[in-house]
């Protein structure tokens, strides 16, 4: 469950609750991509309990999980 607090009215806060969501099965996206124009593949599966969005390169030797993705972009187009 995550909180978010959100100033409402100044003296007032808005508090909303976001509970964990799941997808029944895998949801797989194919096109061409916004930068590189190389043709991109993303298949979403669902993960274990409290495991986080983390994201598999299979082009790269090892298949490295990245888990930070803003930490880990080395270079802007």
């Amino acid at each position: 469950m995550n909180w978010t607090i959100l100033p409402a009215n100044g003296t007032m806060f808005m508090i909303i609750i976001t509970y964990q969501q799941t997808i029944n099965s895998p949801i797989m996206i194919s096109g061409v991509g916004l930068h590189s124009g190389k043709k991109t593949f993303f298949c979403f599966i669902a993960a274990p309990l409290n495991y986080g969005i983390k994201f598999r390169k299979t082009d790269s030797a090892g298949q490295p999980v990245i888990a930070n993705l803003a930490a880990s972009i080395k270079q802007l187009y």
